[in-house]
């Protein structure tokens, strides 16, 4: 059972952040982990994107010094961290929303990239192939942690911008994600609705139990 802790809705736009509210962050942490939760999930812990005026090590760095203290209180508490990064921190080695996938293999247990193939706006091939597209994208975040006891969990999308490009129905549009996944040596995955609506989902795995 994992708790999601959105840190910075948005991302990060201005430093240093203020330590009052870091201290709520932490103490929320816990506060999740002692209330039963086996892991934590860390959502929005990233700078804004579209550009802030500090350097990539400086972003890093803070970044690493988060997750360093979100593990001492996880690591107290005996439960997992994990922590939601954008889909294209497993293409990229370096971006400027201060997400890297190597500095959050250090301190997480899980990473949750979110492989929304709708996304890949510059990539209507992307688009077009929902389950190659997360597919592809969960093998290069496992291929980035290879060695480690990190665990690979994808979201795949579960509402309905862009999939026109696919040429399917929403609930066969999850069915393809489900299985590209299931392909793979990921932990599982986790679906996506900005309005909470899993109705596709829950389709989608029907339809699969009668193939």
């Amino acid at each position: 059972i994992v708790a999601r802790v959105v840190c910075f809705q948005d991302g990060i736009n201005k430093m240093p952040v203020d330590e009052s509210r870091l201290k709520k962050l932490y103490d929320l942490v816990g506060a999740a982990a002692d209330s039963g939760f086996d892991e934590v999930q860390l959502d929005y812990i990233r700078f804004a994107d579209g550009g802030t005026p500090y350097s990539l090590s400086k972003k890093y760095a803070f970044i690493e010094s988060l997750l360093q203290n979100f593990k001492k209180v996880t690591d107290e508490k005996n439960v997992k961290l994990s922590a939601d990064l954008f889909g294209r921190i497993v293409y990229n080695h370096n971006d400027e929303i201060g997400q890297k996938l190597e500095v959050f293999a250090r301190y997480a247990h899980v990473i949750y990239p979110m492989l929304y193939p709708s996304h890949y706006t510059g990539d209507k091939k992307r688009m077009a192939a929902p389950g190659e597209t997360v597919k592809e994208g969960t093998l290069k975040g496992l291929n980035r942690v290879e060695g480690s006891n990190v665990a690979i969990q994808p979201y795949i999308q579960a509402f309905p911008y862009n999939i026109k490009y696919a040429r399917v129905s929403l609930d066969e549009y999850v069915a393809l994600q489900i299985k590209a996944v299931e392909e793979t040596a990921a932990r599982g995955w986790v679906a996506w609705n900005p309005n909470g609506d899993y109705s596709s989902v829950f389709a989608a795995l029907e339809s699969m139990k009668q193939q």
